[in-house]
């Protein structure tokens, strides 16, 4: 604000709307600071207060999961890593959040090691993603969009050789 203009059409509304997001914003990387820091008591209150301001911001609800497994609270934990990938469900395109469904499988090894280890053998790795519909059909339509010029561009080379021959 100090010595700067405003931007055309700037309210006090859209201002003190600025200025909450940077609330927000700064809050989060004091607590992943102190997260990185394995400050992990201290980032807590951070980090939850962030996602209290912002509960649909999935960076935060992964690192909010991630410092309570720090603290050893793998189930509220785990429902941190739950909602960020309800949350990616939701955006268009769907987010498939791969790395953090990987965080949370691991966070599942952690929170019941023996039961992990008597199970694994009788257990096979299966993805917890489901796949909707839709992406079905642009995924299929994708890899047929590929194989079509995959397909031309034999042909074309094909012909070339032909020719010059």
């Amino acid at each position: 604000l100090v010595g700067t203009p405003f931007p055309a059409g700037t309210s006090l509304a859209t201002l003190f709307m600025d200025f909450a997001k940077t609330e927000v914003f700064i809050t989060f990387r004091e607590g992943k600071t102190l997260f990185f820091e394995k400050r992990f008591r201290a980032a807590h209150s951070l980090l939850s207060k962030a996602v209290e301001m912002s509960p649909n911001n999935i960076l935060y609800q992964v690192f909010l999961a991630r410092n309570l497994a720090g603290l050893r609270k793998f189930g509220r934990s785990l429902r941190h890593y739950q909602i960020a990938l309800q949350i990616g469900k939701t955006r268009i395109p769907v987010q498939r959040l791969e790395r953090v469904r990987q965080e949370m499988e691991a966070v599942k090894k952690r929170r019941s090691p023996f039961w992990n280890a008597m199970l694994s053998p009788f257990t096979k790795e299966t993805s917890t993603w489901i796949e909707s519909p839709r992406d079905e059909m642009i995924d299929e339509t994708n890899r047929a969009i590929s194989r079509m010029a995959r397909n031309k561009k034999q042909l074309d080379s094909q012909k070339e050789h032909k020719r010059l021959k």
